[in-house]
């Protein structure tokens, strides 16, 4: 949605040394052989939606395929795949999505693709032998938020085998207090920020504890309805929203990655 997070600098960065960080990751991952790695990218900025101008992606995919024990991730509101659909990714490559549904994507989630474009493209990633996953992040509290959410669970698995997605992740609305002025004066007829937020223990505004776990559980619930196989996870949540929402509490960070990374080795053994 707001791809930055500095809000002075509604800039893209490339960094030019890619081939001194993937060195680094390359010592990394050997130095702890039995440990699956997940490296992720697209956090404050999309992985693939100048990915046809800029070739960097290609390199790095054919990196990460000779890697044994290390995942790559990459985060995407487009539907820019068509150049990757050929490459020797030996399963070692995910690319994921962040979705909302259509009414969300229509009036906040400016110059992306729309959410057929991007399910179509997901669909694509996976019938080439791509893993997916999908990322309702940032989950907004707007009227029909119930039906919205669920109808995007299904839409989903219409468009991409359960078996081909790696997992789904949820995180609702937080933003750092500066950075609602600068959405005002640049999208004047954003909703995101109607409603009620509190101040986090991070520091970063977030809806009321209550509705967070309402919009968790409607999401968590429909995918374990549909597709229990696929892992579900909180983003930059507390123990006691996990303990509300999820079937599983994990006590750190670690302990996330390392579900994810079982369920991961245990559904696709022959590719991880």
């Amino acid at each position: 949605m707001y791809s930055t997070s500095i809000p002075e600098q509604p800039v893209i960065t490339v960094h030019a040394n890619l081939d001194e960080m993937l060195e680094q990751v390359w010592q990394r991952t050997a130095e702890q052989p039995n440990t699956l790695f997940r490296v992720g990218t697209g956090e404050h900025s999309d992985s693939l939606a100048l990915d046809h101008i800029l070739g960097i992606k290609a390199h790095v995919i054919r990196f990460f395929a000779k890697l044994p024990n290390a995942l790559l991730e990459l985060k995407t509101k487009s539907s820019n795949v068509d150049h990757l659909l050929d490459l020797p990714h030996g399963g070692k490559t995910i690319i994921s999505w962040s979705v909302n549904p259509e009414a969300i994507v229509e009036q906040e989630e400016h110059k992306t693709a729309r959410l057929k474009e991007r399910l179509e493209a997901a669909g694509k990633a996976s019938a080439a032998g791509y893993k997916v996953a999908f990322h309702f992040d940032p989950m907004i509290n707007y009227p029909d938020w119930e039906k919205g959410y669920q109808e995007l669970v299904e839409q989903i698995l219409d468009a991409v085998p359960s078996d081909r997605i790696a997992w789904v992740s949820l995180g609702t609305l937080r933003y750092i207090s500066s950075l609602k002025s600068v959405v005002d004066e640049r999208f004047p007829n954003s909703r995101v920020f109607l409603g009620e937020f509190v101040t986090g223990e991070d520091g970063k505004m977030r809806y009321l504890k209550k509705i967070r776990q309402r919009l968790f559980r409607n999401v968590q619930q429909k995918v374990t309805q549909l597709a229990p196989q696929i892992p579900t996870y909180l983003c930059m949540e507390n123990s006691s929203v996990w303990k509300n929402t999820m079937p599983h509490q994990p006590q750190t960070a670690v302990d996330v990655e390392s579900r994810i990374a079982g369920n991961l080795q245990q559904r696709f053994p022959i590719e991880v």
